[in-house]
């Protein structure tokens, strides 16, 4: 298992106000537990349920480790974030 030193913050999903770390693989994004628990059920039944205290931190902010891949986890982020990000359409 990597180290917090050797996760790479996401250039476009790292938000200053951001309220929690998803890390995935060596990749970290500092996003919101609103829009998460607004666009999926999974995280807003994750977030409803008392987490157990954590030593491990980011910034201030609670880090949930995921076991998938960081860049289906960007994709699936970038689509909560941005609209037109799967409004694209290849001509």
């Amino acid at each position: 298992m990597e180290t917090l030193l050797e996760l790479m913050p996401s250039k476009k999903l790292w938000y200053d106000d951001g309220n929690v770390v998803l890390v995935a693989g060596n990749r970290a994004f500092r996003i919101h537990r609103g829009v998460l628990s607004q666009h999926s059920p999974v995280f807003r039944d994750m977030f409803a349920v008392p987490q157990p205290t954590s030593d491990i931190a980011i910034g201030g902010r609670p880090v949930v480790r995921l076991q998938d891949d960081p860049l289906h986890l960007e994709f699936l982020l970038g689509a909560m974030y941005d609209r037109s990000y799967v409004l694209q359409v290849d001509s």
